[in-house]
């Protein structure tokens, strides 16, 4: 049920705010109780609720603020979210009974799985549920981590993992826990977006609103804001002033679904982790037998590639692809989609038949 989240949104002297999204409407419950570990149907120090508000129809979020006692500074706590369907009585906690983060069905399909996403077991001292560390009274041991924007075709280490590891190894502890993040940006790249992540964003941003989006002077949007052909559309019809908008998000349904995808793995699609050798990429990968009909915006071939393969691939074109030019690097999820040929929208699928498979771990074709 869950499509991000938790995530702890703010927390100050008397309070304490939870942010999730979820594929339903719900009643959310939010309670906050101290120290790691604790009798759970103890009364909590803080809590609130509050119903979730209908960004689509597959798409409901949720900012729940509990309230109550003073919190203590430099002080561990852990957080409980109960999640009900009647949400005809807004103001009324959730019941006991409700399903909470660790039920079968919300964060994950087992109550197993649901505690490895959300807690650090074998951290000692963890907090035995989702938690927090409130700022201690001296600023000198105020522990800050700071970054800007996700970018999941970016260069480098994902910052974000290297905090998971900080937090690992201080989950316990109140007093070297980190306890603040800032992002000083927009938190995403809605300009600098791979074609690959575009496609995505735009089949599951269709998903969770339930619906398509429509544009003034746009009759065909689909065939207009293909992945890699948006740059006019971008600057003449939505007054985007960036140079970097071949792939621009556009729509509200792109920019919600990136937003997930950038919180949360729940709608990224299941990669393999390797593939024996001699193996094809992908068995989604298909070979054109027919020309391309005559409403492709391709029709006269895709531009052939310049660049070599890199080490450990051996690629040679499919007899009928247009182009003899091998596809490039297979650690781009860019060059992937690239070297497809056409988007998923286009009824032509040119294709490239790899000899050896790709590096293991190198991410698969983007179709």
């Amino acid at each position: 049920m869950v499509l991000a989240g938790p995530v702890v949104r703010r927390v100050d002297a008397e309070s304490a705010t939870v942010w999730v999204a979820l594929k339903a409407p719900r009643k959310v419950t939010l309670e906050v109780r101290e120290g790691a570990a604790g009798d759970p149907a103890a009364p909590p120090l803080l809590q609130g609720t509050r119903v979730t508000a209908r960004i689509g129809e597959h798409l409901h979020l949720v900012a729940v603020t509990a309230t109550g006692d003073a919190l203590r500074p430099g002080t561990l706590y852990r957080y409980a979210m109960r999640f009900s369907e009647d949400t005809a009585t807004p103001s009324a906690p959730a019941p006991a009974t409700a399903p909470d983060l660790f039920a079968a069905g919300v964060v994950a399909a087992t109550p197993e799985e649901a505690r490895r996403r959300l807690v650090y077991e074998e951290a000692p001292g963890a907090p035995a549920a989702p938690g927090f560390v409130t700022p201690p009274d001296n600023a000198a041991r105020l522990r800050i981590f700071h970054t800007a924007n996700r970018k999941p075709h970016g260069d480098g280490p994902d910052a974000l993992s290297l905090l998971d590891q900080v937090l690992r190894a201080d989950a316990g502890s109140a007093a070297t826990r980190p306890q603040q993040l800032f992002l000083t940006g927009d938190q995403i790249y809605a300009d600098d977006v791979a074609e690959a992540m575009l496609h995505l964003c735009t089949t599951r941003g269709r998903a969770l609103l339930g619906r398509d989006e429509t544009f003034p002077g746009l009759p065909d949007p689909e065939r207009a804001l293909h992945p890699g052909f948006r740059r006019k559309p971008a600057r003449e019809l939505f007054g985007v002033t960036t140079h970097r908008c071949d792939s621009h998000l556009l729509r509200f349904s792109e920019f919600c679904a990136m937003y997930l995808l950038a919180w949360s793995d729940v709608l990224w699609p299941e990669f393999p982790r390797g593939r024996a050798a001699g193996s094809p990429p992908s068995s989604r990968r298909s070979t054109r037998t027919s020309p391309p009909p005559s409403g492709c915006r391709r029709a006269s071939g895709c531009p052939p590639r310049s660049s070599a393969p890199s080490t450990g691939a051996n690629w040679t074109p499919s007899a009928s692809a247009s182009s003899t030019t091998p596809p490039g690097s297979t650690s781009s999820a860019r060059t992937w989609s690239r070297s497809a040929g056409c988007w998923p929208t286009c009824p032509r699928t040119p294709s490239w038949t790899a000899t050896t498979s790709p590096t293991a771990g190198s991410p698969p074709p983007a179709r």
